[in-house]
């Protein structure tokens, strides 16, 4: 089965139309009741911080121009205080479906996290140490990595794994000689 988060040029289904007619009114509504001390609604920046979202994508959900995968329902249904079949009806059939409670589907998926953290970390260090050309050009490219992202996520854990050096092959091969 196909990816549905690489699927990025497949059209929104009705239903995906629908779930952004829900999001909408979801939205709408947190905007009237949380207004700022002048007066103003939260914009989409809000969300999206939240959400890990761009402000572009909140607006494409919103408008209907996304597909809504099992991911992007939790992380609303978690900001809007909801459960996800209220977002999107049809979740209920999924396996594991979280119903009204998402602290467990949530808390497992924080672990998978941790744990490819962990493994990525322990892979990158072997690759520090025997591909060490491979790794400074990774190493290069994680510099890239905008100031925003730099000290949240797998970067920080990257660029601490690739920062141990590769032992020197050479000078150990010749003073063992």
């Amino acid at each position: 089965m196909a990816d549905k988060k690489s699927d990025r040029s497949a059209k929104p289904t009705p239903l995906d139309k629908e779930t952004a007619e829900t999001l909408t009114r979801l939205w709408n509504e947190y905007r009237r009741q949380n207004l700022s001390a002048s007066g103003k609604p939260p914009t989409q920046a809000v969300l999206a911080e939240a959400t890990g979202y761009t402000q572009s994508a909140i607006s494409q959900y919103l408008n209907g121009y996304l597909k809504f995968g099992y991911g992007a329902v939790l992380k609303f249904a978690r900001f809007f205080g909801v459960s996800p079949s209220e977002i999107r009806p049809d979740l209920d059939a999924l396996p594991d479906a979280p119903g009204q409670d998402t602290g467990l589907l949530i808390a497992r998926l924080e672990n998978d996290i941790d744990a490819l953290q962990f493994a990525l970390g322990a892979v990158l260090t072997v690759m520090a140490r025997h591909r060490p050309a491979e790794a400074e050009e990774l190493a290069a490219q994680l510099a890239k990595v905008p100031a925003k992202f730099q000290d949240r996520g797998l970067v920080p854990a990257l660029q601490q794994a690739l920062g141990q050096k590769a032992p020197a092959k050479k000078a150990a091969g010749r003073a063992a000689a």
